[in-house]
């Protein structure tokens, strides 16, 4: 694998070192230069990444579609013609516990995105990739399933409350998987750095992922199978940008906070 040109991902130059760069949009047509450059690894790694997923959320979708079957034969005429009148309650109770199931698979999925960060960090630095690459994360599963589980509830309740506060949280704390695996904190710890590193581009960095993420879901209109080549791009966006405010000879304990 050929490295990576500093140019090409934007990094500060090392004659300046403590040079803060803002959130640069560009690092998006970058993610994509870089996934690109090496297609089957990244797409052999989401591949994996979206079965195991697929697999871990199929007893609660199944689970979720028995109970809802059930209860639409209860909002059905019974006798004397009167429909259940808590149906309505129910199937909103259930949605809740649905989403609550999948408080617990979220977490998951977030290791498997910080995989692909270091993923593209490695990449950037020269260093040959491979598709089990993406179960780095898994080698720090402790503080990244803890810190996966904070960050799904934050953003979860942030989107409850017109989904701008979910957007920001998302933005804010994209930084901790890479503190983490990178061995620069232990879980809630690197949602603090990161929150501090990044809240002085707090609306730059909300919209930068928002971007990166809803390009990323554009795979899901090619029948899904898109999502193999597009799922990578928030993680690769999130480590451009990671390395733009800590080029290789600045780590984050010598560097800017915000």
């Amino acid at each position: 694998m050929s490295q990576i040109p500093p140019q090409l991902y934007g990094s500060v130059p090392p004659q300046q070192p403590y040079q803060r760069r803002r959130v640069d949009f560009e690092s998006i047509g970058v993610a994509w230069k870089i996934i690109s450059s090496d297609f089957g690894t990244w797409a052999v790694a989401s591949l994996i990444t979206l079965m195991i997923l697929l697999i871990l959320m199929i007893p609660a979708i199944g689970f979720f579609y028995v109970k809802l079957f059930q209860l639409v034969f209860t909002m059905q005429p019974g006798v004397g013609g009167r429909p259940n009148p808590f149906a309505f309650l129910q199937i909103f109770e259930l949605e809740l516990m649905l989403a609550g199931l999948s408080l617990f698979v979220q977490p998951i999925q977030y290791i498997f995105l910080g995989g692909m960060s270091e993923m593209a960090l490695r990449q950037m630095e020269g260093i040959p990739i491979a598709a089990t690459d993406v179960f780095l994360g898994f080698r720090k599963f402790g503080s990244l399933y803890i810190t996966g589980f904070c960050y799904t509830a934050a953003i979860f309740v942030g989107l409850l409350f017109f989904y701008v506060p979910g957007f920001i949280f998302a933005g804010l704390f994209c930084f901790a998987p890479i503190l983490i695996i990178r061995g620069k904190a232990k879980a809630v710890d690197a949602l603090v750095r990161s929150w501090q590193i990044l809240v002085g581009d707090l609306w730059m960095i909300a919209l930068l992922l928002f971007c990166a993420q809803l390009l990323a879901g554009l795979g899901v209109f090619a029948c899904y199978i898109g999502l193999i080549f597009t799922m990578p791009i928030s993680s690769v966006v999130v480590a451009i940008t990671y390395r733009n405010f800590f080029p290789p000879n600045l780590q984050p304990t010598e560097g800017p906070r915000a």
